[in-house]
């Protein structure tokens, strides 16, 4: 798994992976995600070590507060709620953490990545609103 000290090889990216950059790219004049995008997160989550699913998301920080984007197996995309992280450096998985597969459970699908952006724009908690 890559992290900061060992960043993948752009070449070695996965197909996922790279679609959601892509997505990002077509949308990032987009205020919101000229601020917030954070990065594609690759996540590799399963009840045991060798069950072990990839999961992508397009992550948007603000402060302290994160939320996630991914797109379901039907091209529903999906918005999660902000959640706070531990510190600056802290990703979503660093303790005292809010995520878990619950997080997914009540995102409504959406048949854009503008749409399931709009949920993000409107949800993002209001401590930190600055105009967008």
């Amino acid at each position: 798994m890559p992290s900061p000290t060992n960043p993948i090889n752009p070449t070695q990216l996965p197909e996922e992976a790279r679609r959601y950059l892509a997505v990002v790219q077509e949308h990032d004049r987009h205020p919101f995600v000229m601020e917030f995008f954070r990065q594609v997160a690759w996540l590799r989550i399963g009840p045991a070590a060798d069950q072990l699913t990839d999961l992508f998301l397009i992550e948007f920080r603000d402060g302290l507060n994160t939320a996630f984007i991914w797109q379901d197996e039907h091209a529903n995309w999906g918005a999660g709620p902000w959640i706070k992280v531990a510190h600056h450096d802290a990703d979503a998985t660093c303790q005292p953490w809010q995520f878990s597969l619950d997080y997914f459970g009540f995102a409504r699908a959406h048949d854009t990545f503008a749409a399931a952006l709009g949920d993000l724009i409107i949800t993002r908690p209001n401590e930190y609103r600055r105009g967008i």
